[in-house]
């Protein structure tokens, strides 16, 4: 609908200034022409520096790594989301959005607290081989296979991690618990992602979705319906938890939005061109708008996870709790190219149900609540500090099965409790 109305309002726009825009027509073409005028000239010059290296260079170089660097340095200039992707770094982020890979079962990020850009483990994935030698959430990634991490791209190091089934990757690893340096030695495989998780935590549903893969809402979907539809239903609440959720696929994150809102619109993206639109609108049919419903986040939450939180914060259908979310509000198109390189590229942006972008702002919490196991001091004396309205909050629910130690998890619980007590 949004993008029909904006190319209506294009065509518009032509009509009513058409007197003008024939007079100022010639003058546009000849400005035209003098610009690509100027692009070709340049690509000459590319051309002219291509031929020089591969006729000149101390060592013989590649045509193909040449024109890839010169491909890559060309959307380096661009934002920090665009990129080429080589075959092997594309095929990886296909891998990444169907949840099924080669590797070594951990999620990866940048270590804001090194210098020297490394690296530590954001996520294991239950059952693979990381999980298996007992690798944890934050501890530092130091070397693969001698190979030192710092400096390098995200890319670059993911591509260290990747390999064939079977084969050996040597991974050096400073210790979360005591800091020390421990070389590991680990064994490639086929490693299942399970984007979706559940379990109950009388009387709540609780869902944690770790990135917005091929089919989330449709597992998301499903786990809901499964509690729901019984009668009398088997959960009062549901806690969703996108914490540490990098994204994943836009239409995915809108689905799951619309599983809990039956009105208005979800998500608003808006590219280049102002008069051109594109809103998703939550759908009546199958929805569940009225169960009490919490949603977690912090720092980690990212791109499709904040496509959630926005929309169900504007539209006051759930408590966020937790930390500001990481800001990320551009959408970026994935390209197939002939040769089995990819293009991702910046094309738009997005905007929560009020028109709030979120870019490089993040989202606020409706109710700020640390995370102690993100603060670098023990858990009972991050405690001390709390208002004792706070500290009634996150008091531990050893019944429940929550962690004594998870206070976003456990304040959710209590205000969900709560209010379903109420109604």
């Amino acid at each position: 609908m949004g993008w029909r109305l904006g190319a209506a309002a294009l065509l518009f726009v032509l009509g009513v200034g058409t007197g003008l825009g024939l007079a100022a027509w010639g003058g546009e073409v000849q400005a035209k022409g003098r610009a690509e005028n100027g692009v070709y000239q340049r690509l000459s010059v590319f051309a002219k520096v291509l031929n020089y290296v591969e006729t000149n260079y101390v060592d013989a170089v590649d045509s193909e790594t040449l024109i890839y660097g010169a491909v890559k340095g060309l959307l380096d200039t661009l934002d920090p989301h665009s990129s080429f992707l080589p075959p092997d770094v594309f095929k990886e982020l296909k891998i990444d959005t169907t949840g099924e890979y080669q590797g070594l079962g951990l999620m990866i990020d940048y270590d804001e607290t090194s210098p020297d850009g490394g690296f530590i483990i954001q996520d294991v994935i239950p059952g693979g081989p990381a999980d298996k030698v007992k690798l944890r959430r934050g501890d530092g990634l130091i070397k693969v296979d001698g190979v030192d991490l710092a400096g390098m791209s995200m890319q670059e190091a993911t591509r260290l991690l990747r390999g064939p089934i079977g084969s050996v990757v040597h991974l050096t690893v400073q210790s979360t618990a005591d800091s020390t340096l421990r070389e590991i030695p680990l064994v490639r495989a086929v490693v299942h992602m399970t984007a979706v998780a559940s379990a109950t935590y009388k009387p709540l549903g609780y869902i944690r979705i770790k990135a917005f893969q091929n089919q989330t809402a449709r597992e998301v979907r499903r786990t809901v319906n499964r509690w729901l539809s019984q009668n009398p239903p088997a959960v009062k609440g549901i806690v969703l938890d996108l914490r540490n959720n990098p994204g994943g696929l836009l239409d995915e994150a809108v689905g799951v939005a619309d599983i809990f809102l039956d009105k208005g619109v979800i998500v608003s993206v808006e590219g280049r061109n102002t008069l051109v639109a594109e809103r998703s609108m939550a759908r009546k049919e199958n929805t569940w708008a009225s169960i009490p419903l919490a949603l977690l986040m912090n720092g980690g939450s990212a791109s499709a996870a904040e496509v959630v939180a926005g929309a169900l914060q504007d539209s006051s259908r759930a408590l966020i709790v937790g930390s500001r979310s990481y800001g990320k509000g551009s959408v970026q198109n994935i390209i197939d190219l002939e040769d089995g390189s990819g293009l991702k590229l910046t094309v738009a942006r997005y905007f929560t149900p009020k028109h709030r972008s979120i870019h490089g702002v993040g989202i606020e919490p409706d109710m700020p609540v640390a995370d102690p196991r993100e603060l670098l001091m023990p858990v009972e004396d991050a405690r001390q500090v709390l208002a004792p309205s706070m500290k009634a909050l996150i008091a531990p629910r050893p019944e429940t099965g929550i962690a004594a130690d998870d206070w976003p998890l456990l304040v959710a619980y209590a205000k969900l409790v709560g209010d379903t007590q109420r109604k």
